[in-house]
């Protein structure tokens, strides 16, 4: 976090920054067996505490473990010491009538707690199987969506004459329901869909220019089962996506700093692209490689916030341009170091560059 002091006065005012470090007094890992059980059977938890300070065990500790209930009811609160390990294990019996639903667990240690979500009822097997393809793998604003469903059993016969009810939806302050299709499998257990995608979303493609329509299909076969599957698209305005990250996380003025940028398409993957980037009054050209990685190498000056527009194009004619913000800071008394790399194995030679905003001075590598 960072602390802010202000003050005024008639003589002037001043204003002072400093860093401080918020953070709990142990590290706490709660685990369990598994993530859905049958009532009548035992939640087997187990906590891993570690103090923050010294990575050391926190041996003799009490960890104290809950249990809640899907309607907030405490089944349980119990108290164990931790081993000279950090660990301490905790068995839960749920009754043969115990209440279906989401149930939540927690383990305490000091001021730190830890949580798991774990679901009780009955296990169902599914019968058959529900396949979800459309034509491409990402869309943009207002296009045609194409695909095809795909229901079959799990010994391979197909789910011929399946009543199936497709549901496009959008989620931005609330659920919405956009597309509702429904109609029946073929002998082949196929059902085709086509549908528009709506000319606008808000929400995710106002923060990661990405947004994300959701196919929510269901399959009745004639027995009268159901099955559920879902699917994620991703939409976008624009094919490419370009992000831009400054190697110490702000732009140090006076020295010369490395900006990674990193192109893909709305699906997440890598895109080969020329980029025309512009800071400043400089105007640099580079080329994402297979990992759609390119790198930039600038001197800023002092400023809080620096403007960075990059023009992205590829071999299929996609093109884009983004308008990006990175962060920098005031004062010339920083300092950038920079490894050659960022793993190294035992004994190797760690090769490092320190790059100063003074001519002069001392530097003091630990």
């Amino acid at each position: 976090y960072t602390l802010v002091v202000e003050t005024h006065s008639e003589v002037g005012s001043d204003r002072v920054e400093q860093a401080i470090t918020l953070q709990r007094s142990y590290r706490l890992l709660l685990s369990v067996d598994k993530p859905l059980y049958q009532p009548g059977q035992v939640i087997h938890m187990r906590a891993l505490a570690l103090s923050t300070v010294d990575r050391r065990a926190a041996a003799g500790q009490p960890i104290v473990f809950t249990v809640e209930d899907s309607k907030e009811n405490k089944l349980l609160r119990q108290q164990v010491v931790a081993s000279e390990y950090g660990l301490a294990a905790l068995d839960f019996g749920l009754s043969g009538e115990a209440e279906q639903g989401r149930y939540r667990l927690s383990a305490t240690v000091g001021d730190t707690t830890s949580e798991r979500i774990v679901t009780v009822g009955p296990y169902v097997l599914p019968k058959f199987r529900i396949q979800i393809e459309t034509e491409r793998s990402y869309y943009l604003p207002g296009d045609r969506v194409e695909g095809h469903i795909q229901a079959e059993y799990f010994f391979g016969k197909p789910v011929s004459s399946g009543q199936v009810e497709l549901r496009g939806v959008v989620y931005d302050v609330e659920r919405s329901e956009e597309v509702s299709l429904q109609g029946k499998t073929d002998e082949e257990g196929r059902f085709t869909f086509a549908f528009d995608l709506p000319g606008y979303f808000a929400g995710g493609m106002l923060e990661s220019g990405v947004a994300h329509f959701g196919l929510e299909v269901s399959v009745t076969d004639q027995a009268e089962h159901t099955e559920n599957s879902s699917r994620m698209l991703p939409v976008s305005d624009q094919v490419i996506l370009v992000e831009a990250v400054a190697e110490s996380g702000q732009l140090k003025p006076g020295v010369e700093n490395i900006i990674y940028l990193l192109a893909s398409y709305p699906d997440g993957s890598p895109a080969e692209a020329d980029l025309s980037v512009t800071f400043g009054r400089e105007t640099i050209e580079c080329r994402t490689g297979a990992y759609g990685l390119a790198e930039v190498r600038v001197v800023p000056g002092e400023r809080k916030a620096h403007r960075l527009v990059v023009d992205a194009r590829d071999a299929d004619g996609n093109q884009t341009s983004r308008d990006l913000t990175l962060s920098g800071v005031f004062g010339s008394d920083h300092l950038l170091l920079r490894p050659e790399r960022a793993i190294y194995q035992v004994g190797e030679t760690l090769a490092a560059e320190v790059l100063a905003g003074r001519p002069e001075g001392t530097v003091y590598l630990d």
